[in-house]
């Protein structure tokens, strides 16, 4: 199975990763070396805006023996302004944390629990080095990168965006994020010190002012749209009491209720999973990309944007509900595997928390649906997107339209604005 489905770069077109061997290094050989055989951009535009994501095929050569590697390598796009507005020395510095500390210690608590290797819980590719620039540093500059297995290579897909996933799609989705969101929980009850040291650290908030300024931005320009269509014009001053009661919360900054918090992915939606199928297309298998933007916080929030954001209309009318409940079932389950009292996890208190944090998520659903439901083949290049401007012209059409209005009229649905 081939991954190069887009245009070769030109031969005498060199990989714009720098001294790929030393990254390597890190986790393959000390003594190893490289030869390039091929390389590509593995994102269309429109796909991905905060980074450049290039697939490289390698021989690796160390001790005599070669062998080749499907890599994905990670580096920052070169547009000033998307690097402002992603925070690309910070989420970067994030990403690499999180492959480096945090997934080896997420498997080292199964490993304690006592999972056996079929057991496992591996939700993320295999890294094989990062660093924030050429030379080695913390030095943040545009060859910092992360590397990581070819997904693609090893039979993994995404789904489609604009068409959303099905009902089997979804639970499978939604039953792997409860089991990242029960580790974390796991791992802060057994090793509360050890999770204050190694994991919230890799937590931080990557937020930069031009990204809260754009944000705003597409919230506005979302309600806007809103205000458009008559089916959401009974709606919208519940939506501004929505968004007034969102910024009274986030000013507010209240304590969380810490037995719920745990590591949030704040990003996952259709493109950054990818499913790997039997011969007959049964699901066998999903990986959890792109963690430049986790924090810790309640895992409710990432499921609601999930079932939003990702999955079909149909789906949402009539499986919402099911899927909470087998996001909560599933998380239960997985702490007992790991050996930890769930008494302290009750439904009732659950789904309070689900219902508090619902209205939330509202801003960040009606803004991602520009991006999500981007009309293909319309997006900028990342490198040709120089100012907001550009960006924010992304999000149009009708099937981006139809999209938030649902979004509206399911929150309003399942009672999740602002009274």
């Amino acid at each position: 199975m081939t991954m190069f489905k887009r245009k070769m770069p030109e031969l005498n077109e060199l990989l714009p990763l720098e001294d790929l061997e030393s990254i390597l290094r890190e986790t393959i050989s000390s003594t190893l070396t490289v030869q390039v055989k091929e390389w590509k951009h593995l994102t269309d535009p429109g796909e991905n805006f905060g980074s450049l994501i290039l697939a490289v095929n390698v021989d690796v050569i160390d001790n005599l023996k070669q062998e080749i590697y499907h890599l994905v390598c990670k580096m920052p796009p070169k547009s000033d302004y998307l690097l402002d507005l992603f925070n690309s020395p910070i989420t970067f510095k994030k990403e690499i944390y999180f492959y480096k500390q945090i997934a080896p210690a997420f498997l080292q608590l199964q490993i304690n629990s006592g999972f056996n290797e079929n057991e496992l819980i591996k939700l993320v590719p295999h890294f094989y080095g990062g660093r924030m620039g050429l030379h080695g540093t913390e030095k943040f500059d545009s060859q910092a990168s992360i590397v990581l297995e070819n997904l693609q290579y090893l039979g993994y897909s995404t789904q489609d965006r604009i068409v959303g996933m099905d009902l089997e799609h979804m639970e499978y989705g939604v039953r792997e994020l409860a089991k990242l969101h029960a580790i974390a929980c796991g791992y802060r009850i057994k090793n509360p010190k050890d999770f204050e040291e190694t994991i919230v650290p890799g937590l931080e908030s990557a937020h930069s002012e031009v990204a809260m300024k754009c944000v705003l931005e597409m919230i506005r320009k979302a309600v806007e749209n809103l205000k458009k269509m008559d089916a959401a014009k009974p709606y919208i001053d519940k939506v501004f009491k929505t968004l007034d009661y969102c910024e009274k919360v986030e000013n507010e900054k209240k304590p969380l209720n810490k037995n719920w918090c745990t590591f949030v992915h704040s990003d996952f939606w259709v493109n950054n999973m990818m499913f790997r199928y039997s011969n007959n297309g049964k699901i066998v298998g999903m990986k959890i990309v792109d963690f430049q933007l986790s924090q810790y916080d309640y895992g409710m929030k990432d499921l609601i944007f999930f079932l939003i954001s990702s999955a079909k209309k149909d789906v949402i009318d009539e499986n919402l509900n099911d899927l909470i409940s087998l996001y909560y079932e599933t998380f239960i389950e997985t702490l007992q595997s790991l050996k930890v009292d769930t008494k302290d996890f009750p439904k009732e208190e659950f789904d309070a928390l689900l219902k508090a944090c619902a209205p939330l998520k509202f801003p960040q659903c009606i803004m991602m649906m520009q991006v999500i439901k981007a009309t293909r083949g319309t997006a900028p290049d990342v490198n040709s997107i120089k100012n907001k401007e550009a960006f924010l012209n992304i999000g149009k059409g009708q099937i981006y339209e139809d999209k938030l209005l649902h979004v509206l009229l399911s929150f309003v649905k399942y009672g999740w604005l602002a009274e």
